[in-house]
């Protein structure tokens, strides 16, 4: 799961369960069949399905979007139009849809409303938007919709709309590692659904506090937030957010080495993601299971890890091909299989850099919205002292002061991280020239020129007595222009998969009897010039 996964709220049947009795579904669907019914009747008795039924039911939650989108269609109601739609994203969120995919439907229903000039779906829509940027990892344009929201909502005096917002933006806070300012919003939030009578709403806030005091190390109240989560998720029967409940407290158990209480926990979560067909959540509670039964079972987290492979790699979440190949390396060294767990170790190390990337991204949106959140402070304090223009002078060379430093600390992250690229630059440097040492010890007479020498593949051929294939063939050529060429920079020019690459690389080091463990690209490079070079 990635790192900073809280619940975000999409608004208007996001947080809604219970299913309905079969008569009750039945009731229902003669109404919104029945034409000779008032259209408004007939979309209340839809609209009363969703509130039962998303979470707990997406599949015809999803079907009855369509019939509904076609109706509002057919009777010309831009409004229902927009409802339905907006039911469909709510669906493909809870089925873990592509965020692209969510985007252009939300996208949708944001023209709609802005058509209809309806100010409590335009806000709501621009919620669920930023929720999707949120997911995204894009957390400065995911404040900006939310601020936009809630300026809307305010506005409105809808304050259950306020407090679904205040938790997504909380959820920002706490993805950016502000934990203090994400609990301040979760609180305030929580304190809004107590004074409105919305207690039903406020599981996922107990369960986004126990996220943040299990993230902490405050194991002790993160168990009370957990148990006070529970009771009102499980009264709802609530698909989506259970499995978030069982899957964080697994992480809990597994912090404090409760590790079978954690497999447990990721079980039950496991078998709700299942039955809701929510993939992204399935792999990372996957590898998290592999992960605790790795200490047992490494044959069993093996298995996992190896069916987990098509999914992850054919996928873009970068976290989950980092952890999938640091546990493929964990289990490849568990089993004495040293060489392919450097190999995996390699890949780990390679997704890993990645996501440091996005770290280091993270971490200047963090110090932005810090500086943004003390600038507010400072607003206002200003507002009510500012007849006091002496203090006012002081807080505005404090908020210069903030800036300031936020320039300083951002200045000072983009510095720290281009150093450490040319740390890796001076690195790659002298495994170069050990590299060409190497190689002038290898065979004097010898020298790996491109200018000089050519591969003779007809040679190859007769030499091997075997056929090289086209794949097998661009990689020697593309080893002749560089050496040193890594397995990702040897698949990007011959346009192939890593996989791809490193299943040639290892036939061809049979083929031609390479056996030694250092430098194996260099040395089959050499063998393969000795033969082209060679008069039969």
């Amino acid at each position: 799961m990635k790192k900073g996964q809280l619940i975000i709220t999409f608004l208007f049947f996001a947080s809604i369960s219970c299913t309905y009795a079969q008569s009750k579904v039945g009731s229902l669907r003669i109404i919104w069949e029945n034409e000779s019914l008032v259209d408004s009747v007939r979309f209340k008795a839809i609209m009363d399905f969703y509130l039962e039924n998303t979470q707990s039911s997406p599949n015809s939650s999803l079907k009855l979007s369509k019939f509904h989108y076609q109706l509002a269609k057919q009777l010309g109601n831009r409004k229902e139009e927009a409802l339905a739609l907006n039911e469909k994203a709510i669906v493909f969120h809870i089925q873990g849809y592509k965020s692209d995919s969510i985007n252009g439907v939300l996208q949708e229903v944001l023209l709609i409303y802005t058509e209809l000039k309806n100010s409590n779906g335009i806000a709501s829509t621009k919620n669920n938007i930023g929720a999707l940027f949120q997911h995204q990892g894009d957390y400065q344009s995911a404040i900006n919709y939310y601020k936009e929201a809630l300026t809307l909502f305010k506005a409105q005096k809808n304050k259950l709309m306020v407090a679904d917002v205040l938790n997504n933006i909380a959820g920002i806070y706490y993805s950016i590692e502000l934990y203090d300012l994400a609990l301040s919003n979760f609180k305030e939030a929580l304190s809004i659904y107590t004074k409105e009578g919305a207690d039903e709403k406020a599981g996922f806030l107990w369960l986004n506090m126990a996220v943040i005091y299990t993230k902490t190390g405050r194991t002790k109240i993160a168990r009370e937030h957990f148990q006070k989560a529970y009771p009102i998720l499980k009264a709802k029967n609530d698909l989506y957010y259970l499995p978030e409940y069982f899957y964080h407290l697994a992480v809990l158990h597994q912090g404090t080495g409760n590790i079978d209480s954690a497999i447990i926990m990721i079980e039950e979560g496991l078998k709700i993601l299942i039955d809701i067909g929510n993939n992204d959540k399935i792999i990372s509670s996957k590898l998290l299971k592999a992960n605790l039964i790795l200490a047992s079972d490494v044959e069993q987290a093996y298995r996992i890890a190896e069916a987990l492979k098509e999914p992850i790699l054919n996928g873009s979440n970068k976290s989950h091909k980092s952890a999938l190949f640091q546990l493929l390396y964990k289990s490849y060294k568990k089993q004495g299989k040293f060489e392919i767990a450097l190999e995996m170790n390699e890949q780990y190390l390679l997704y890993a850099d990645s996501v440091l990337i996005e770290e280091n991204k993270t971490a200047i949106v963090r110090e932005a919205l810090q500086a943004d959140y003390n600038a507010k402070l400072f607003d206002n304090r200003l507002e009510a002292d500012k007849k006091e223009s002496q203090l006012k002078l002081k807080q505005m060379k404090l908020v210069y002061s903030l800036v300031l430093i936020g320039a300083i600390i951002i200045l000072i992250s983009f510095f720290s991280y281009r150093f450490r690229i040319k740390k890796n630059e001076e690195t790659r440097n002298l495994l170069l020239d050990e590299i060409e040492k190497l190689k002038t010890n290898a065979n004097k007479e010898l020298m790996v020129d491109s200018n000089k020498f050519e591969l003779s593949r007809k040679k190859l051929e007769t030499k091997l007595d075997r056929i090289l294939n086209e794949t097998d063939w661009n990689v020697l050529q593309i080893l002749l222009n560089n050496p040193v060429s890594t397995n990702k920079e040897i698949a990007e020019k011959a346009f192939m998969s890593i996989d791809g690459i490193g299943s040639s690389l290892r036939r061809m080091y049979e083929y031609f009897e390479i056996k030694e463990s250092k430098y194996k690209k260099i040395s089959l490079l050499l063998e393969a010039i000795k033969i082209s070079n060679k008069s039969f």
